[in-house]
């Protein structure tokens, strides 16, 4: 198991294309963050401006990676090859979960510390004062960061899976990247619609972060949106990853 998930690493950092979307996000979150950095003087302020902005984006790019990340497999044979081994269908997909998992949680602590070079160089992290007196304490919006890593980091992981099953159903990585990315879209459009929107993904996906930005602005909230969040995200996980297991083992190479 561990050499699988290593195995997957160093597949990941050794594919160009996926690193060069990266780090054209990175820079991209840098240029935000600076930009940003010269008109607000509290770093929690600039940190959830940058990431309300740029996140929207995000579940795009999971959806791609994570359809790219099998079909690129199936493509190239290398999927073939693990598979007349004695490797077993279920371990080749709990690897990529893991993988998947691992990489989601690992982008969002990412991209929280690249916006703490341009938050620490152009501003400071305190609390919200109002009258002298502190109504949110730097503490606080800490653990709030702390918790909008975590909740982001669990909705780029549905995303990906998402992205996974499209790839394993398809398996060709155009086909599945187009149709992981209208499936994001869709999903957007369906968010809007007042009689369906709680049973869509992307209606809970950015709500961490607007909390977080509300903080920051000294706006207090109620945190009973956690339950729901959290509710969503365990459904689709678990439904996605009953489909992806029941399919791969049923398909042949």
């Amino acid at each position: 198991m561990v050499y699988l998930i290593r195995s997957e690493f160093l597949k990941f950092f050794k594919n160009s294309k996926i690193l060069l979307t990266l780090l054209v996000f990175g820079i991209v979150t840098l240029v935000f963050g600076y930009a940003y950095g010269k008109s607000v003087d509290n770093g929690f302020l600039l940190i959830s401006r940058v990431l309300s902005f740029l996140y929207p984006f995000v579940p795009f790019i999971f959806t791609i990676f994570g359809a790219f990340s099998i079909s690129s497999e199936f493509e190239n044979g290398t999927i073939t090859t693990i598979l007349t081994s004695t490797i077993s269908r279920t371990k080749v997909i709990e690897v990529k979960i893991l993988f998947l998992g691992a990489t989601s949680m690992l982008f969002s602590v990412v991209l929280a510390v690249i916006l703490l070079i341009p938050a620490l160089i152009f501003t400071q992290f305190s609390g919200i004062q109002v009258d002298g007196f502190t109504i949110i304490s730097a503490k606080s919006l800490t653990g709030i960061l702390v918790m909008v890593i975590f909740f982001t980091g669990l909705s780029n992981f549905v995303y990906s899976l998402l992205g996974l099953l499209a790839g394993i159903v398809l398996r060709h990585s155009i086909f599945s990247v187009l149709v992981g990315f209208f499936t994001v879209l869709t999903f957007n459009i369906f968010a809007i619609l007042p009689d369906i929107n709680k049973a869509v993904i992307t209606s809970y996906s950015m709500i961490p972060i607007d909390y977080f930005l509300s903080c920051s602005r000294g706006m207090l909230m109620q945190t009973k949106w956690i339950p729901g969040f959290l509710t969503i995200h365990a459904i689709y996980t678990i439904v996605l990853v009953i489909f992806a297991f029941l399919i791969f083992r049923k398909i042949e190479i």
